[in-house]
Formats: C-alpha cells, structure tokens, sequence
C-alpha cells in the first residue's frame, strides 16, 4: 500500500471519528441541527468515495465494455453479456472482465488480432508495460499495441503512457474454443 494510500486512510479516519464528536460539541452548544448537519456532511465525504469504490464492479456496464474494446480497435456488432467483472487494487486498479459474444463476433477478433502486422507467437505473457520498460521503452506519450497468440489465446494488447495521465495497460484475450472473452485494465 502506498503511503498516499496510507495517508489518506487516516485521514478519512479521523474526519469519521470527528464527525459525532462535532455532533456532540454542537449539541452541547445549543445547534443540535446544524450539529446534524456538519456530522453527516463530514460522514458523507469519507463514505460516499467509499461506497463508489466498492461498487464499482456493478457499475461496469456494456458501453463501458464498448470503450474499452474501442481502444483496442475492437468492435462488437452483435449482443453480448457481462459474465464477470472483478475490480480491485488501490492505488493500483485491476480490472478483470469476462465477455460472453457471439461466435461471429469471436471469429472477427480472431481474424483482426492475426492480420495485424505485428502479430506473433510468444513464449510467455509478459505484460507489455514490463516489456517495454526492460528494453527503456517506457517514456511520456508512448501508445504501443502488441498482438500475440500464446498457448490457444490470442491477445491485443495497448499500453498508453500519456503526460499528466496514470499509464494504462488494457489487453483482450480470444479463445478459439469459448465465446468468453477477457478484458483486463490495468492503471498504475
């Protein structure tokens, strides 16, 4: 956990254990309704971050689905299901994401994923962002996109290192055998 993380933490802490305590202090005073007030305002800024936080994951919908697929250069003509979606990592944001599409949808990946010109076999699923670090690759305004096949899955994968914006790793991986897909965002 970082020490922002961290940080942030404690504060929020101490904003909810000053909340009934304000409460109290106002009551005392003689301001019970404005002591009502500051005390759920106070609760309601640690809580609400909190609470978006943790429903997220049931917040992802299909067109956040679209968008993701979009920066792929991928598009889904056909209708699909959200099967799973998993959230998690702070400061870190893992995001795993399980498509059911059709299977003409499926064969279309397929076939964009191996005409790409840099399509290739691979021995391992080393991310991208690691990759290109390892070879000094990984500097402020980088868009690579890399496209594989390893052991049965076909995999797009981008990596988007903007100024001022947290990197993010996004790669899709096709089966030949299930209309599953996986979506996987990475920001760190």
């Amino acid at each position: 956990m970082g020490a922002g993380v961290l940080f942030g933490a404690i504060i929020g802490l101490l904003i909810l254990i000053g909340s009934p305590i304000s409460y109290f202090i106002l009551k005392h005073l003689g301001f019970k309704k404005t002591g009502t007030v500051v005390a759920l305002l106070m609760a309601s800024i640690v809580l609400i971050p909190f609470f978006l936080l943790y429903f997220e994951s049931e917040l992802y919908s299909k067109s956040d689905a679209r968008k993701d697929l979009d920066k792929l250069g991928i598009e889904l003509q056909d209708e699909f299901e959200i099967e799973q979606n998993k959230i998690s990592g702070i400061p870190e944001y893992y995001q795993f994401t399980d498509l059911k599409i059709s299977y003409a949808d499926k064969l279309r990946i397929i076939k964009t994923i191996k005409s790409s010109p840099n399509f290739e076999e691979r021995n391992s699923t080393e991310p991208l962002r690691f990759k290109l670090a390892n070879e000094n690759l990984w500097r402020d305004d980088t868009i690579v996109t890399h496209n594989f096949i390893f052991k049965n899955k076909i995999t797009r994968e981008i990596f988007e290192n903007k100024p001022n914006i947290i990197p993010c790793n996004i790669k899709i991986e096709v089966s030949e055998k299930s209309n599953i897909i996986r979506i996987e965002r990475i920001e760190e």
